[in-house]
């Protein structure tokens, strides 16, 4: 006599043969390995794992999160999910993806080629945005290692974080670089004016300094005390100019909080109303002296500035007008190689892409 239960045991065989790979398939997925492994894309020469790519798509992501886009639900599938035009909301988050990381490779791999130098102020917005990651991932009482992974897919390390950052911090830097150092005609700039209509003033000249407040480090906030901290603190720098006036540029590489002014001493040339704090172009503009000085806490803003005005700086127009072209000559540079050389895609990985 047969026993039952191996009956029912050789009738479920059929079921553990389709169950159990569905299992080790989720439990690859999850564990990450899969994408650590898998090529995703290749661009520029350069193939990039699917960890790798889900550094940009999720960067994509994590933002639109945050603008609270209407359209978008993040508790359904942007696979699933139509946009206006058509796309999937997937797709597009993929496009912007992909548009970030072939310009972060292109521009990092022109500047290896050519051989650039970067700075300590250029290289700078790496630690501070590492350090708010981990001051997020605190606030979220998770350790850094599963924010990561929380926030930015299976299979993410503070390593490949931190190798996707740097390659995005300098191909910013090395861009800026290009679109500084490209050069113009007078024709082409007099050629922008004439198709734009943009509005014309002379731009500012100025030393500043600028200061912020320290959150409260219990409620994270910037509250009362430290406002009259911030305002005591710049009454003091304040003294410590108008004692030794040729002492600017050492106070504000010293205490500045804009990171440009390690480099430049807090001397700005050049500067439209909206390149500068509120509070410092309403003053620029109202035609200070050459030689006036500016000292105010903007509460709301959290920010103190200790400024002085040298003097009117060339048209705002023809700056515009340059620095316009400047970007569009570079924007043309990258656009003509990605098409001469296209994102090549790697099926299998890209399923994994986004998880």
């Amino acid at each position: 006599m047969r026993c039952p239960v191996k009956n029912n045991e050789k009738g479920l065989t059929p079921f553990y043969i389709i169950l159990v790979p569905i299992i080790l398939v989720a439990v690859l997925l999850n564990s990450g390995i899969l994408q650590k492994l898998l090529p995703a894309v290749s661009v520029c020469g350069e193939e990039l794992r699917v960890v790798q790519y889900n550094y940009y798509y999720f960067s994509v992501y994590n933002n639109l999160l945050a603008a609270g886009t209407d359209g978008f639900d993040p508790a359904q599938n942007p696979e699933n999910q139509t946009r206006p035009d058509g796309s999937s909301w997937r797709d597009w988050i993929c496009a912007q993806a992909e548009k970030r990381l072939a310009e972060a490779v292109y521009f990092d791999a022109q500047a290896q080629k050519d051989g650039y130098h970067f700075t300590g102020e250029e290289l700078a917005p790496v630690d501070a945005r590492l350090a708010e990651w981990t001051a997020q991932a605190a606030s979220n009482n998770l350790s850094v290692k599963n924010y990561f992974v929380a926030y930015y897919g299976a299979g993410m390390t503070e390593d490949v974080m931190r190798r996707e950052l740097s390659r995005e911090v300098r191909a910013a830097a090395y861009r800026r670089h290009l679109e500084e150092t490209c050069q113009l005609t007078e024709e082409e700039i007099n050629a922008w004016l004439a198709q734009n209509s943009v509005e014309d003033y002379a731009t500012a000249n100025l030393q500043l300094i600028v200061l912020e407040a320290a959150a409260d480090r219990f409620s994270g906030e910037v509250e009362e005390r430290q406002l009259e901290d911030l305002e005591e603190r710049l009454r003091r720098l304040t003294s410590r100019y108008e004692a030794d006036p040729d002492a600017f540029s050492r106070l504000a590489a010293a205490y500045s909080a804009w990171p440009e002014a390690w480099e430049n001493g807090g001397t700005l040339v050049n500067q439209d109303r909206e390149a500068l704090p509120a509070a410092v172009s309403a003053w620029c503009f109202d035609q200070p002296a050459p030689g006036a000085v500016f000292s105010t806490v903007d509460r709301s803003a959290g920010e103190g500035y200790l400024a002085v005005y040298t003097g009117p700086g060339v048209s705002a127009a023809w700056q515009m007008a340059i620095n316009a072209l400047q970007a569009g000559h570079v924007a043309g540079e990258v656009q003509a190689a990605l098409e001469a050389a296209p994102a090549v895609y790697h099926s299998w990985g890209m399923r994994f892409a986004g998880k």
